[in-house]
């Protein structure tokens, strides 16, 4: 009797440690490429500008990516960072043979030639710098204009009574104009 239980114990660890290892994510690196973009890019007139190195590069990142298709996790990587152009040193994973994920340098133009891509002036999630918009903080609901499109979730606005700034995020705000 106590051999079929040590038996039958044996069997649930080996089990639960089947079901452990199977479902952790598993990713290779599939390509590497010293540039990208989803569209062409004008070197000629244009500056471009470093916005964030080793973007989407973090392990968390690329085993949490959930895009069925290369352009989905390039165009998720890009939409996390306003204003960006292309990826260079981009890198291309696939996770679980299902899943895609990027990694790179995003790239955007430089402030010293503003174009309605540019970070400064970046329509991200609906918004622009220079919107006025509305929020509630504390119950109370004020009016505010959007000085800085810090990220993808924050904005950076200028309390329109107050003349604060606040970190405020996206979702939070409701735009007026």
């Amino acid at each position: 009797m106590k051999q079929r239980l040590l038996k039958l114990q044996h069997l649930i660890l080996i089990l639960a440690a089947v079901a452990t290892l199977s479902s952790c994510r598993h990713y290779k690196e599939i390509g590497a490429m010293n540039m990208s973009s989803r569209r062409n890019v004008d070197f000629s007139g244009n500056k471009y500008k470093l916005i964030r190195s080793y973007a989407g590069s973090d392990e968390k990142e690329i085993k949490r990516s959930k895009y069925e298709t290369i352009n989905e996790a390039f165009d998720g990587l890009m939409q996390g960072n306003p204003g960006g152009e292309f990826l260079m040193n981009v890198k291309y994973y696939k996770i679980n043979k299902k899943f895609y994920a990027v990694s790179g340098d995003v790239w955007g133009l430089a402030s010293g030639k503003e174009e309605a891509t540019s970070i400064n002036t970046a329509n991200f999630k609906g918004f622009r710098v220079g919107d006025k918009v509305q929020y509630t903080r504390l119950r109370k609901t004020s009016t505010a204009t959007i000085i800085e499109l810090t990220d993808d979730e924050t904005c950076t606005i200028k309390d329109d009574k107050t003349g604060k700034a606040l970190l405020f995020p996206y979702r939070r705000l409701l735009k007026i104009q």
